[in-house]
């Protein structure tokens, strides 16, 4: 995943460090964690 983080995209992971890849994975309230190239954020979802 390293060069497509380099390429400016991030990878949504929920709680579990399990890849979130279509908004119907969220919930609103749901915690999340955005990885960038050069690290990560965490997050709540709203709407």
């Amino acid at each position: 995943p390293a060069s497509v983080l380099n390429r400016g995209f991030a990878i949504v992971r929920d709680e579990q460090g399990r890849p979130v890849s279509r908004r119907a994975g969220v919930k609103d309230g749901q915690r999340l964690s955005n990885e960038f190239s050069d690290g990560s954020v965490k997050v709540r979802a709203e709407e």
